[in-house]
């Protein structure tokens, strides 16, 4: 709890800050970086992915902020996935 009686917020991985996906950026990406860690995501039907929100930070699935205001979902690598609490991930697919 925080000093005004709400929820600490929990702690999230920076998105879009590992040097490996600043990189891959630089160098043209293929939409299949891991969002957290910059590591190739193997395509495939069950990928996990997390909402960012237009100042980067990772957003819950379920917030009401509309796609205006949202960046989008980005894939997110199976070891950096368990870095996420409930409600911040949704499986889709990856196509190759």
């Amino acid at each position: 709890m925080t000093d005004q009686g709400k929820p600490a917020s929990p702690h999230l991985p920076d998105l879009f800050s590992s040097w490996r996906y600043i990189k891959a950026t630089l160098h043209g990406t293929t939409g299949r970086e891991c969002v957290v860690c910059g590591r190739q995501v193997k395509p495939g039907p069950a990928v996990n992915h997390v909402r960012a929100a237009i100042d980067g930070t990772a957003i819950r699935m379920d917030d009401p902020r509309t796609d205006a205001d949202s960046l989008g979902c980005f894939p997110v690598g199976p070891e950096c996935a368990r870095l996420f609490p409930a409600g911040y991930l949704a499986v889709m697919e990856v196509l190759a």
